[in-house]
């Protein structure tokens, strides 16, 4: 008897949905590009890391060309430069040619320790992503 009312709302959440991740994975790209190559505190992403993975899903099932869903893959991917414990400083590899030893030891030294942690989570999400892909049948 109600079923238009039901369907009506659900039509208002998939939209609110797709708004929520639009904007997430517009926020997303915009710390990628102040912030190319670094890591980066779990924390600065719009969304917790879990729901920021349902935005690129969403956004990946209503993508309207496969140049648009490998965008999205690669955005998925970029998520592991995301670590806990990184802290409010974004951690890079930009070092200037007048960089001491010691500072290059100092700045590249937690840079490499959570390189490890980064490629154990992509080769994670890269499998996570796959089967996503699979059982979406799109």
């Amino acid at each position: 008897m109600f079923s238009w009312l039901r369907k009506t709302r659900q039509d208002a959440i998939a939209k609110k949905s797709i708004i929520v991740a639009n904007a997430a994975i517009e926020k997303f790209g915009e710390l990628l590009e102040k912030y190319p190559g670094g890591y980066l505190d779990e924390s600065w992403l719009p969304l917790p890391k879990s729901e920021m993975k349902t935005a690129f899903k969403v956004r990946w099932l209503i993508a309207k060309n496969e140049e648009e869903r490998e965008w999205i893959k690669v955005g998925w991917f970029y998520l592991s430069s995301f670590q806990p414990g990184i802290g409010q400083t974004p951690l890079t590899a930009n070092l200037d040619g007048n960089t001491s030893p010691e500072t290059v030891i100092a700045k590249l030294g937690p840079y490499l320790e959570f390189s490890k942690q980064v490629e154990a989570d992509m080769l994670r999400d890269k499998a996570e992503f796959e089967q996503f892909i699979e059982t979406s049948q799109i």
